[in-house]
């Protein structure tokens, strides 16, 4: 498969217990995989405060676990996951996914 030469920790937040048994939202469940990203596209607004946001691609092996949400981190950069992941196949079966992020600074 391509070079999946970069790791990147999904985080899935959700409904979890705090010290007290409350519900409070959390991070549900957190997993690392084998990624490449690459940066599709970035634009500063510098209305009231300096803000970049950028769209990046980020490919990931076929039996990772990633959905629309959910959030990524790589590099010390945290990603947002924008809609559905696509799983791209070969006759053979699912050859990698393909996720499309943001990232606001």
């Amino acid at each position: 498969m391509m070079g999946l030469s970069e790791r990147v920790t999904r985080r899935r937040f959700g409904t979890v217990k705090d010290e007290y048994g409350n519900d409070v939202r959390g991070v549900a469940s957190e997993a690392t995989y084998p990624a490449r990203l690459e940066q599709t596209a970035s634009t500063e607004i510098t209305q009231d405060r300096a803000t970049y946001i950028s769209d990046w691609l980020l490919f990931l092996p076929p039996r990772a676990d990633v959905h629309a949400g959910d959030q990524v981190t790589a590099d010390g950069a945290v990603f947002e996951i924008l809609g559905p992941p696509n799983v791209l196949r070969t006759p053979s079966g699912a050859h990698h996914i393909e996720a499309r992020l943001r990232h606001v600074s």
